[in-house]
């Protein structure tokens, strides 16, 4: 099993919370969201993956700010933040992201887990996806 493998990932998601928050600033979004799906590894392995995430922005482009954590079949979780930014398309509920993640945690077999890489990720609505690039190290 290489540690790279869980720095290579497709995720499949969906909201299960969105919350504005109204800052009280014309145009300016702010939101608090909570999210969970499905994540599918270079190595074949599937994870439960849950998160949380902000966005701040106006006209449809936003910071996004967010953590998760991933728990794999044999109980082995780890978990990671990321930033980046979002795009909404105008007159749509389309948007894209990108960013940068980086390991924070794991336990069980991925205790000790480090590193990060890059994201993309677009959709519409509440569903969306992402795919995930980097390096993974054991310390």
């Amino acid at each position: 099993m290489a540690m790279d493998d869980y720095a290579h990932s497709h995720l499949f998601a969906q909201n299960v919370r969105l919350d504005p928050v109204h800052p009280g600033e014309q145009g300016r979004t702010v939101d608090v969201g909570l999210w969970t799906g499905q994540t599918l590894f270079r190595n074949g392995e599937v994870a439960t993956t849950s998160g949380v995430e902000t966005t701040d922005g106006r006209d449809g482009a936003l910071a996004i700010r967010g953590a998760l954590i991933s728990v794999l079949p044999d109980g082995a979780t780890f978990s990671l933040s990321y930033v980046g930014k979002t795009q909404v398309t105008a007159g749509t509920n389309a948007f894209t992201s990108e960013g940068e993640w980086t390991f924070t945690a794991g336990t069980g077999r991925l205790a000790g887990i480090k590193g990060g890489g890059t994201f993309k990720a677009e959709g519409a609505g509440d569903k969306w996806h992402s795919e995930g690039v980097g390096t993974a190290t054991k310390s």
